[in-house]
Protein backbone atom coordinates (compact mmCIF):
# COMPACT_ATOMS: atom_id res chain seq x y z
CA UNK A 1 0.00 0.00 0.00
CA UNK A 2 1.31 3.02 -1.19
CA UNK A 3 0.59 6.83 -0.44
CA UNK A 4 0.38 8.86 -4.14
CA UNK A 5 1.61 12.10 -3.96
CA UNK A 6 0.39 14.40 -7.25
CA UNK A 7 1.50 17.55 -5.94
CA UNK A 8 3.47 18.71 -9.10
CA UNK A 9 1.13 18.58 -11.57
CA UNK A 10 0.89 21.15 -14.31
CA UNK A 11 -1.44 23.84 -12.92
CA UNK A 12 -3.06 24.62 -16.22
CA UNK A 13 -3.50 20.40 -16.76
CA UNK A 14 -3.94 19.44 -13.25
CA UNK A 15 -4.88 15.51 -14.50
CA UNK A 16 -3.62 11.92 -14.33
CA UNK A 17 -5.18 9.94 -17.09
CA UNK A 18 -4.03 6.00 -16.87
CA UNK A 19 -5.04 2.54 -18.36
CA UNK A 20 -5.17 -0.94 -17.02
CA UNK A 21 -6.12 -4.72 -18.36
CA UNK A 22 -6.59 -6.25 -15.03
CA UNK A 23 -6.65 -9.95 -15.43
CA UNK A 24 -7.48 -12.73 -12.93
CA UNK A 25 -4.14 -14.18 -13.98
CA UNK A 26 -2.15 -11.33 -12.75
CA UNK A 27 -3.67 -10.99 -9.34
CA UNK A 28 -0.56 -9.92 -8.00
CA UNK A 29 -0.84 -6.64 -10.14
CA UNK A 30 -3.18 -5.25 -7.14
CA UNK A 31 -1.94 -2.15 -6.17
CA UNK A 32 -3.55 -0.49 -3.18
CA UNK A 33 -2.76 3.36 -2.66
CA UNK A 34 -4.08 6.39 -1.84
CA UNK A 35 -4.03 9.99 -2.72
CA UNK A 36 -5.95 13.83 -2.65
CA UNK A 37 -7.06 13.60 -5.75
CA UNK A 38 -10.41 12.63 -6.68
CA UNK A 39 -10.48 9.56 -9.23
CA UNK A 40 -12.93 8.83 -11.81
CA UNK A 41 -12.78 5.24 -12.99
CA UNK A 42 -14.45 3.81 -16.51
CA UNK A 43 -14.87 0.03 -17.10
CA UNK A 44 -14.62 0.02 -20.64
CA UNK A 45 -15.17 -3.98 -21.04
CA UNK A 46 -15.12 -6.95 -19.34
CA UNK A 47 -16.42 -6.83 -15.61
CA UNK A 48 -14.53 -6.54 -11.92
CA UNK A 49 -14.63 -4.38 -8.50
CA UNK A 50 -13.23 -1.03 -7.44
CA UNK A 51 -12.28 -1.05 -3.71
CA UNK A 52 -12.93 2.51 -2.54
CA UNK A 53 -12.06 2.67 1.52
CA UNK A 54 -14.69 0.19 2.90
CA UNK A 55 -16.73 -0.08 -0.34
CA UNK A 56 -16.38 -2.89 -2.98
CA UNK A 57 -17.99 -1.26 -6.09
CA UNK A 58 -19.20 -4.00 -8.83
CA UNK A 59 -18.47 -2.57 -12.42
CA UNK A 60 -18.79 -3.71 -15.68
CA UNK A 61 -18.62 -2.29 -19.52
CA UNK A 62 -19.58 0.59 -19.33
CA UNK A 63 -19.79 1.87 -15.80
CA UNK A 64 -18.36 4.62 -13.95
CA UNK A 65 -17.08 4.75 -10.42
CA UNK A 66 -15.66 7.71 -8.19
CA UNK A 67 -12.80 7.47 -5.75
CA UNK A 68 -13.34 9.69 -2.94
CA UNK A 69 -10.16 11.90 -2.13
CA UNK A 70 -7.99 10.10 0.63
CA UNK A 71 -9.71 6.47 0.10
CA UNK A 72 -7.58 3.27 0.03
CA UNK A 73 -8.09 1.66 -3.86
CA UNK A 74 -7.37 -0.58 -6.75
CA UNK A 75 -9.49 -2.79 -8.66
CA UNK A 76 -9.12 -6.46 -9.65
CA UNK A 77 -11.71 -8.73 -11.61
CA UNK A 78 -12.00 -12.53 -11.50
CA UNK A 79 -11.91 -12.46 -15.56
CA UNK A 80 -10.29 -9.80 -17.56
CA UNK A 81 -11.53 -5.67 -17.64
CA UNK A 82 -10.24 -2.81 -19.15
CA UNK A 83 -10.14 0.42 -16.77
CA UNK A 84 -9.72 3.87 -17.17
CA UNK A 85 -8.63 6.33 -14.58
CA UNK A 86 -9.16 10.05 -14.52
CA UNK A 87 -7.30 11.88 -11.34
CA UNK A 88 -8.47 15.80 -10.69
CA UNK A 89 -5.74 17.69 -9.50
CA UNK A 90 -6.66 19.87 -6.71
CA UNK A 91 -5.83 22.89 -9.23
CA UNK A 92 -9.22 22.37 -10.86
CA UNK A 93 -11.50 23.34 -7.73
CA UNK A 94 -8.54 25.01 -5.38
CA UNK A 95 -8.63 28.39 -7.03
CA UNK A 96 -12.63 27.96 -6.09
CA UNK A 97 -11.68 27.53 -1.85
CA UNK A 98 -12.76 24.37 -2.55
CA UNK A 99 -10.80 21.03 -1.16
CA UNK A 100 -10.76 17.25 -2.25
CA UNK A 101 -11.90 16.02 0.96
CA UNK A 102 -15.09 18.30 0.81
CA UNK A 103 -16.08 16.32 -2.22
CA UNK A 104 -17.90 12.45 -0.50
CA UNK A 105 -19.19 10.61 -3.27
CA UNK A 106 -21.34 8.50 -1.76
CA UNK A 107 -21.90 4.44 -3.59
CA UNK A 108 -24.71 4.44 -5.90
Amino acid sequence: MKYELHNNLDADFPLIFGCRVLSASHPDDTYLHWHDCIEVVYCEYGQGWVISGSDRIFVEEGDIAIVNSGDIHDGFTESECRMYSLDLGSALYSPLGLEPHLFVFKKR
